[in-house]
C-alpha cells in the first residue's frame, strides 16, 4: 500500500506546499523543492522570522533581500511579499508541526539570537 506524504500546509493560489515525506520536511515554493530535517526546517523558520522582523524595506524601490537556507548551495532571492508569504507558510506548518507534537521530538526554537547575514540590494 502507497504511503502518501502527510501535508502540513497548501496554498492553492501560489500552489505553495509544507509537507512531511519519510523523515523529511518538505518545502515548496516559487517551484522550488526543498527536502529538510526538522532540525533545519527550525533553523529556517527561524531565520525567515529573523528576517521579517529586522529588514527595513524601502516600499518604492522594489527591493529585494537574498536569504541563505539549509542547503548552502540554495539562496532565495525575495521581494517583501515574497517572504511574507513564505513566513506565513512556514508559521502554518509549524502549527501543524507543534499539534502532531513533532515527527521526531525535536524541540522549535522560538527565534535565533545571533545575526545571521541576509543581504538587500
Amino acid at each position: 500500500m502507497p504511503v502518501f506524504p502527510q501535508e502540513l500546509f497548501h496554498d492553492k493560489q501560489h500552489d505553495d506546499v509544507v509537507f512531511i515525506e519519510g523523515n523529511k520536511i518538505v518545502i515548496g515554493f516559487r517551484k522550488i523543492l526543498l527536502a529538510i530535517t526538522e532540525n533545519e526546517f527550525a533553523f529556517f523558520l527561524s531565520l525567515v522570522r529573523y528576517a521579517g522582523r529586522t529588514f527595513v524595506w524601502n516600499e518604492s524601490s522594489g527591493q529585494s533581500i537574498l536569504m541563505d537556507t539549509p542547503s548552502m548551495s540554495l539562496r532565495l532571492l525575495l521581494n517583501k511579499q515574497e517572504l511574507i508569504r513564505l513566513l506565513q507558510m512556514l508559521e502554518g506548518a509549524n502549527d501543524e508541526l507543534n499539534k502532531m507534537g513533532g515527527f521526531s521530538g525535536v524541540q522549535k526554537t522560538d527565534d535565533i539570537k545571533a545575526d545571521y547575514p541576509i543581504y538587500c540590494n
